[in-house]
């Protein structure tokens, strides 16, 4: 059975990031962490705007990854603030 397979050409539509302040790599995807952490504090991504992989099911994993990593920062955080108020 005969197929065909075409990858077209993405990039990111939208100036948000650039006003976010993010960085884009050479393949014009926001730069983060696996976890979707990126260098501007407090802001995650997921989903397409980080990944050469761009499918609904890594994107959706991507979704959960950048979660438990919003979790991590805000579960250290609160442990870090209350830390700081005891002494």
């Amino acid at each position: 059975m005969p197929g065909l397979f075409a990858r077209p050409a993405q990039k990111q539509q939208s100036a948000l990031a650039h006003s976010l302040g993010l960085e884009l790599d050479e393949h014009n995807l926001i730069e983060a962490n696996g976890g979707g952490l990126t260098k501007v504090y407090g802001l995650f991504v997921a989903g397409d705007t980080s990944s050469l992989a761009q499918q609904v099911v890594l994107a959706a994993a991507s979704g959960a990854l950048a979660a438990m990593q919003i979790n991590e920062e805000l579960v250290t955080e609160s442990f870090n603030n209350f830390n700081s108020i005891k002494k």
